[in-house]
């Protein structure tokens, strides 16, 4: 008995193994498989459209830019087969890379495949578009790498293909966007003195800038013995904040009075921005030169000695009397 029941207890562990032998080589016969590029080359089933595998995206602040890639499937491929219809489902993926600062901010991307689901004959083509939303205000530097995949199933035979990755890339156009501040917009110096402005350079841009900076009216202020020392330069990071300063000397024959210092900052691509209709930020800065005592008060001074005068001619004349 015990022989028999060994016996038995092999051969019900051969049955298993045998079955499950035949199942492994049914999957294996008529599983998922990568469509044969030995014939012909998968891109000619499907592809984004020539020229359409890069895409740039504007990003500028409130821009929730959408950028589309167009795409063809081609039935055509299996020309050669016999085959009566064909049942292609697609998904999309986006890998970016961006700075951990972005991902703090919980930027994302979205894609979507339209449509997910396409049928179509052998001698047939059908066009879909993969849609990317790019979050705005990303950094320049940052990119999407897109991978589309995805099943075919043929009939009647219901084969099943597994598509090798297309890719796509999203790129991120550079934009300039900065404001201008100081603590102080009033300076007094005495004559032979001098006195510093202060501008804070805020980089709302997507990418590392280099400033220009200028003063506009700085001829008319060396006219008048007001010499200006500033940066002519600054690199101001992503999203970074610089201040300059302003140095403002006079002399003893600067005359007193109030002085306007019209400063202007702007990226290295002013020309693309007054193409669009902008213009550099300015800053009016004022500098007063004080008068000196004897300028402060030499009108009541004046006054004063002509009333003394006026009292000794006077005082002579009564005596004379």
């Amino acid at each position: 008995m015990r022989c028999g029941s060994i016996s038995w207890s092999v051969i019900s562990k051969l049955f298993l193994v045998l079955i499950l032998f035949s199942i492994i080589s049914s999957a294996s016969a008529s599983g998922i498989q990568y469509l044969p590029e030995n014939e012909k080359s998968q891109d000619y089933f499907i592809s984004f459209e020539e020229g359409e595998e890069i895409q740039f995206a504007d990003v500028r602040p409130g821009n929730n830019e959408s950028v589309k890639f167009p795409g063809t499937i081609n039935g055509t491929y299996f020309k050669d087969k016999n085959i009566s219809k064909i049942i292609c489902t697609l998904e999309a993926k986006i890998d970016h890379r961006w700075y951990a600062e972005e991902n703090k901010r919980g930027k994302k991307w979205f894609v979507k495949v339209q449509p997910e689901r396409i049928e179509l004959g052998r001698d047939e083509q059908e066009r879909f578009k993969v849609i990317v939303d790019v979050p705005s205000e990303i950094s320049f530097n940052s990119k999407g790498e897109l991978s589309l995949t995805g099943t075919v199933r043929t009939l009647p035979n219901d084969d099943i293909y597994q598509l090798r990755d297309v890719n796509g890339l999203v790129r991120i156009q550079y934009y300039a966007d900065w404001d201008l501040s100081t603590p102080e917009l009033k300076n007094s110096v005495k004559k032979g003195e001098q006195t510093v402005f202060k501008v804070n350079i805020n980089n709302l841009g997507n990418a590392r800038d280099i400033f220009y900076q200028s003063v506009h009216n700085e001829k008319t202020l060396l006219g008048s013995e007001i010499k200006i020392e500033f940066p002519s330069t600054m690199e101001v990071g992503e999203k970074a904040k610089r201040t300059f300063e302003i140095v403002v000397k006079t002399n003893k024959d600067t005359p007193s009075g109030e002085y306007p210092i019209r400063v202007s900052s702007y990226p290295t691509d002013i020309n693309e921005i007054k193409a669009a209709g902008g213009q550099a930020y300015q800053i009016e800065f004022t500098l007063i030169v004080e008068p000196t005592f004897i300028e402060k008060y030499w009108i009541p001074s004046l006054i004063v000695i002509v009333i003394i005068l006026i009292i000794i001619v006077v005082k002579i004349v009564r005596r004379k009397r």
